[in-house]
């Protein structure tokens, strides 16, 4: 039965059977063996979570036979888990510094994953870690390699490959490891999300420094496409000022990009910043309501006939945030003191749902 245990690969697996060694005295060394065995496996486990998972029933498997030998498998652990604190960030910024002024060649595939590792520790938010910082010392260590880490990030849910592959490609483009065309086509497979150390103008600059100038054109036109697909052709006005910019650069002024770039550029200038304000209802004056009391508001929500036998203009029946909103209106015309207990009313009302009383 060990020498079963012993070529099992799954590690609850082989932790279940020491916790059933662990019954039996005649079978405690035979525990103790095979938990040296499953904690080298775990030190193999490249997910930390899982590690520390694997670590904590490690040790309450052996509690019976040896707390000694738990208390140690309990405690490293916690201490694999106090390094993806705070302190351990420090650390990790230090390290991104240091290795991004990194100029020799690239090292074995070995170091590149180790470090890689490294850095995993302190990605439990992808948003807020320094992805240009990364990519910048991934790159002239590991090369081509960065791709199948941020790829394998993706894949795990750890970290959104639109937060890394734009600037691992910008840097690998820097230092000559991709070529524009393929860097360009890859770009494409998640919608980049810019930073405060990244933009795309950043990576549209070492693209087209690296294409022929017979690819300019297909570059600016692969980019319109991302602009649909991501933008709808309404990007902020900043990239399309810094393409237009661009595009002036390296295309001839017949360019079907260039023309489409500055028409959407014109476009986006004569729009208004704001959207105009829609016109405020003139609900009746004859409509009598005490906007204090809720069940009068639920009452002219819920209304189908005409209010005090005339018709009003207040929106009734169907529209629960047409008529709060026509009210709200007649509230602004109203004391501070009426206008605060409209409000208390509308919050207890019992017709409108949550989203229509936040729609005020």
């Amino acid at each position: 039965m060990g020498q079963f245990s012993i070529s099992a690969n799954n590690i609850p697996q082989l932790t279940g059977v020491i916790e059933r060694f662990s019954r039996e005295a005649t079978c405690h060394d035979s525990a103790l063996d095979l938990a040296k065995e499953v904690e080298r496996r775990i030190l193999l486990e490249t997910e930390i979570g899982a590690r520390i998972s694997a670590y904590g029933s490690l040790a309450r498997a052996v509690w019976r036979i040896a707390p000694e030998e738990a208390a140690v498998y309990f405690r490293r652990p916690l201490d694999l888990a106090e390094a993806v604190g705070s302190e351990d960030f420090d650390r990790t910024n230090f390290l991104l510094e240091l290795t991004g002024h990194y100029q020799g060649q690239e090292l074995t595939a070995e170091a590149g994953h180790t470090l890689a590792r490294i850095f995993e520790l302190n990605q439990n938010d992808d948003a807020k870690f320094p992805w240009s910082e990364y990519a910048k010392a991934m790159v002239p260590i590991a090369g081509l390699s960065t791709l199948a880490v941020i790829a394998r990030l993706d894949d795990r849910d750890n970290a959104a490959l639109g937060l890394s592959l734009g600037p691992s490609l910008t840097q690998l483009l820097r230092h000559g490891k991709v070529s524009g065309d393929i860097a360009t086509s890859l770009i494409g497979l998640a919608a980049p999300i810019e930073s405060w150390t990244w933009s795309l103008g950043e990576f549209t600059e070492s693209a087209l420094a690296s294409l022929p100038a017979q690819h300019h054109e297909w570059f600016f036109e692969q980019s319109l496409i991302e602009l649909d697909r991501n933008d709808q052709l309404s990007p902020p006005r900043s990239h399309l000022e810094a393409w237009n910019r661009l595009a002036a650069e390296y295309l001839p002024n017949t360019s079907p990009s260039r023309v489409r770039l500055a028409a959407l550029l014109k476009r986006l200038r004569l729009e208004p910043t704001t959207s105009p304000r829609e016109p405020r209802p003139n609900p009746s004056a004859n409509v009598a309501i005490d906007l204090a009391d809720p069940v009068a508001i639920d009452r002219m929500i819920l209304e189908q006939e005409p209010v005090n036998g005339q018709r009003s203009t207040v929106t009734v029946g169907r529209w629960p945030l047409g008529t709060l909103r026509d009210l709200a209106y007649l509230a602004d015309q109203e004391p501070p003191a009426r206008r605060l207990a409209f409000v208390q009313a509308v919050v207890t009302s019992g017709v409108a749902s949550l989203s229509e009383r936040s729609g005020l």
